[in-house]
């Protein structure tokens, strides 16, 4: 079993005074650290850089459960710190005392986990330092992890080199550094050579911008929601500016709506609210554009067969939504629509990657510039009805083989 599976715990995140309150991007080292503990499973968390020995002893000993509690000492001194330094540590097995090591020098990495039983001698080693504050028990927790290091048992336990676990920040060039550091959480496995190559680049201005503002990632991905819907409003009329403008918006919400997870994830400010709210938004917005399209063309054009391919491309793309959403929410219990398999593979597979969003967007533009946006429009109501068809049989087996499990 894991440590927090064994004993509930509390954090104490060691802080020189003078950087506590340093913010790097758009966050204090202090409070950084904070919700690093929390979000790791901390119970109670203590930011100490000047308590008197007394209160500390008093916040170690307070409501202390039944079978004890563990205890995790973070050094913050002169360093930020992220979950890759604290979750090996966590989801070790072994009881006693658990040192970080950095992966890449064999160096005490600045944190430490020790089980009730071993909590009383570090708390007895940090109550005897003297001055009582954060740089000195820095000073005091390095010495008890190479202690610990020395003597016997699997306590040792190495983070892995060029993971996002901590970074200096002692100096204002290692604090820019630091930031660049950080930048690194905004890439995501699914990301597609597109996203990265293109869509990060434009987003990367905008987060750092809104990074240090109060501006919440919910709050941006309703913002860009707006800016999406209002693009499309613009969209649906039927004149060649009108074509271009809204599909300029369009095109600058789908870039902007990369900034709120950047944001998030930099922040550790990601829910499970947040993830919704954003994916919800993000599917509005493409039914609203394949419908705003098709609404231009028929105004443009006055063709009558066109209105049907409005509602057929739009239950096409309704359906598409519903097959992956019952995946996410049944079988992945995720919020992120990257997360749906692809089993078709082969045209199927290269169609998919068509009809992602930011490229529809990039054409969308294009097609709008060299006033042949009806082309992309009965492009992107086929591919609503193509992806339909490709989903469907996946959909089929899925509901089928929930159904033979149930009974």
């Amino acid at each position: 079993m894991s440590a927090p599976e064994l004993y509930p715990f509390d954090a104490v995140i060691l802080l020189d005074a003078a950087l506590a309150n340093v913010k790097v991007c758009g966050l204090t080292i202090a409070e950084r650290a904070r919700r690093v503990a929390t979000r790791v499973g901390a119970e109670r968390v203590l930011l100490l850089d000047q308590t008197e020995a007394s209160g500390l002893q008093a916040w170690l000993g307070a409501a202390e459960p039944v079978g004890g509690r563990a205890l995790l000492v973070i050094d913050c001194t002169g360093q930020i710190v992220h979950m890759p330094l604290l979750q090996p540590l966590l989801a070790a097995s072994e009881a006693g005392m658990r040192v970080a090591v950095d992966g890449a020098d064999a160096q005490f990495a600045g944190a430490l986990w020790c089980s009730p039983v071993e909590r009383s001698k570090v708390v007895a080693a940090l109550m005897a330092t003297q001055p009582m504050h954060g740089l000195a028990l820095a000073t005091q927790l390095a010495d008890i992890a190479k202690a610990a290091l020395a003597s016997a048992g699997p306590t040792a336990i190495t983070i892995a080199p060029g993971a996002i676990a901590r970074h200096p920040v002692r100096t204002a060039a290692e604090r820019k550094a630091a930031i660049h550091f950080l930048f690194g959480l905004v890439r995501k496995a699914q990301d597609t050579w597109l996203i990265r190559t293109v869509n990060r680049r434009v987003s990367y201005p905008f987060t750092r911008l809104l990074l240090p503002t109060k501006i919440s990632p919910n709050m941006l991905s309703i913002a860009v929601f707006v800016i999406g819907a209002i693009g499309c409003w613009i969209l649906a009329r039927p004149t060649y500016w009108s074509a271009v403008a809204g599909t300029l918006l369009v095109l600058f919400a789908g870039y902007l709506d990369g900034c709120d997870g950047e944001i998030a994830r930099i922040r550790l400010e990601s829910s499970k609210l947040g993830a919704w709210i954003d994916t919800i938004a993000d599917e509005v917005t493409t039914v609203l554009f394949l419908i705003a399209s098709g609404l231009h063309v028929y105004r443009k054009l006055g063709e009558p067969w066109i209105g049907w391919t409005i509602v057929i491309g739009t239950i096409g793309a309704l359906l598409s939504i519903y097959i992956i959403y019952y995946y996410l929410i049944v079988v992945a219990h995720s919020g992120n629509s990257q997360d749906y398999p692809s089993s078709q593979g082969g045209i199927a597979s290269a169609l998919r990657v068509l009809v992602q969003r930011n490229i529809i967007n990039i054409a969308s533009v294009i097609f709008a510039l060299v006033d042949r946006f009806a082309t992309l429009y009965m492009l992107v109501a086929l591919g609503g009805i193509v992806t339909a068809v490709i989903l469907i049989p996946d959909h089929i087996a899925l509901r089928w083989k929930r159904r033979r499990s149930a009974t």
